[in-house]
C-alpha cells in the first residue's frame, strides 16, 4: 500500500515540518544510523518519493533545520537581551528559554554536532557557526551589563564565560539525547542557574 494514501495531502510547509520534526525524533529515539529516506518516510506517513519532492537531499533538511534554529531560538534569545530589565533576571530568562528549546527539539544537539560538524560542507558549518556565535554573543551582551550595573566580576573573559555557558545547555541535551530520560526544563534550569551566577558573582 501507498504509504501517502494513509494521510491526506498536506501543503508543503506542513509537510516539512513533519519530515524536520521526523529527523529529530529518529535520532533521539533511535540514533543516527537510523536516519534513513525509508525510516523518515514511514515515521510521516508517506512515500519516499514526497521527502524527495519537498527536500532534494538530508543537506537541505539540515540547512533548513538551521534557519528554524535562526528563526526560533536565537530570535526568541535576542528579545530577551533586548529587554529593559535587570541583567539578572535576563539570564535567568535566557538560559532558561535555551533549555525549553532544546528539550522541545531533542536531538537537535545530536544532529548538528555530529552531522553539520563532520560535514564537508562549508555552508553548514558557516551556519553553524554562526548559530553558536550569536548565542555567545548574546550571553556576552547580558553579561557586559551585569558587570556595568556593578553584580558581576570582570576578572573573567567574556569569551570564556560565553563559552561556559553555551556548554550547559549542549550538555544537558546530550545527557538527555543518550539516556534518553525525561527531564522537567525549568528543574534543570533552576538547578544549575545559581552555579554560573557564582561564578559571576563579584
Amino acid at each position: 500500500m501507498n504509504p501517502e494514501k494513509k494521510t491526506q495531502r498536506q501543503p508543503t510547509a506542513v509537510r516539512k515540518a513533519q519530515i524536520k520534526e521526523a529527523v529529530l525524533s529518529i535520532i533521539f529515539s533511535q540514533g543516527l544510523d537510523q536516519l534513513s529516506t525509508r525510516n523518515l518516510a514511514k515515521a510521516v506517513g508517506i512515500s519516499e518519493g514526497t521527502i524527495f519532492r519537498h527536500y532534494a537531499s538530508k543537506r537541505d533538511i539540515l540547512l533548513d533545520i538551521l534557519e528554524d534554529v535562526k528563526s526560533g531560538l536565537l530570535k526568541d534569545m535576542a528579545a530577551i537581551v533586548q529587554k529593559e530589565i535587570p541583567a539578572q533576571e535576563r539570564l535567568e530568562q535566557l538560559f532558561c528559554k535555551h533549555i525549553s528549546y532544546l528539550l522541545e527539539n531533542k536531538g537537535i544537539t545530536i544532529l548538528l554536532f555530529a552531522e553539520v560538524a563532520h560535514l564537508n560542507d562549508a555552508e553548514l558549518k558557516s551556519g553553524l557557526n554562526d548559530i553558536l556565535n550569536t548565542q555567545i554573543q548574546y550571553i556576552q551582551n547580558i553579561i557586559e551589563d551585569g558587570i556595568s550595573a556593578g553584580i558581576w566580576t570582570d576578572k573573567f573573559s567574556l569569551d570564556d564565560i560565553g563559552t561556559l555557558y553555551l556548554g550547559m545547555p549542549v550538555m544537558m541535551n546530550i545527557r538527555i539525547t543518550l539516556s534518553q530520560e525525561e527531564a522537567a526544563p525549568l528543574n534543570f534550569c533552576k538547578r544549575m542557574l545559581p552555579l554560573f551566577e557564582k561564578i559571576l558573582k563579584k
